[in-house]
């Protein structure tokens, strides 16, 4: 992985091999930014040999990777390919296609989640969360869906339900893996496309996003509201 700083000055083509990565700094008060972008040799990037690798990316194969081969070579089975020792250790195959997401540092509180518009970044050192029926049929999971969710999940509202789940870490973040956050009721918001409420969350969600100015007691009550807590 690099910082953003280093990435910038590769050359234009080297740049290519490299998508933002989501880890812990990636995302602040909800907005999600580039701030580190790591190598990802897959997909329609994929490098057949070294011989390739060393044509195609000559300054980072010098400057950078070629200093961390042997203890790369060293993961064992951590590649697919044993030859071909730059490759990720868990590339994880759904990552190569670009779709929009929502993501998650592995370890926090209110204002962890981020959304992928673009489904550009890589989750390294955090989640992905992709929408499972009703939301996954055709146009259901759309941007504004997205940013809905996205106001909803950062609101002190949901973390108060992770904290009947998951386990404190670090300082008092919650773990936010999966099989704490799998047992957290989360609303459909489906059938309440276009009503006051969601475009409320949808208006939150654009301004998490954006890191614009966010009245977060106006969304502590709308998300109580929706999971229809009487306040």
């Amino acid at each position: 992985m690099l910082p953003q700083e280093k990435w910038l000055q590769l050359p234009k083509r080297e740049k290519n091999y490299f998508r933002p990565a989501v880890v812990n700094e990636s995302i602040e008060a909800g907005r999600l930014g580039d701030v580190v972008y790591v190598f990802y040799p897959h997909g329609a990037f994929a490098l057949e040999s070294e011989r390739q690798l060393r044509a195609r990316l000559p300054v980072f194969y010098q400057a950078q990777l070629l200093s961390y081969r042997a203890l790369l070579e060293k993961r064992g089975s951590a590649a697919p390919d044993q030859e071909k020792w730059w490759e990720m250790h868990r590339p994880r195959a759904w990552q190569q296609v670009r779709i929009p997401k929502l993501v998650s540092v592995q370890y926090g509180d209110v204002g962890a989640f981020g959304w992928d518009g673009k489904g550009d970044f890589v989750v390294v050192g955090g989640y992905a969360w992709l929408p499972r029926a009703p939301l996954k049929a055709v146009g259901r999971f759309s941007v504004k869906m997205g940013l809905a969710y996205l106001a909803l999940l950062n609101s002190p509202t949901f973390f108060e339900l992770v904290a009947s789940s998951s386990r404190k870490v670090r300082g008092g973040q919650w773990d936010l893996g999966n099989k704490y956050l799998e047992r957290v009721p989360l609303p459909n918001l489906v059938p309440s496309t276009g009503s006051p409420i969601f475009e409320s969350l949808f208006r939150m969600g654009a301004e998490i996003h954006s890191g614009g100015e966010l009245d977060w007691d106006e969304l502590t009550e709308l998300s109580k509201s929706v999971y229809g807590i009487e306040t």
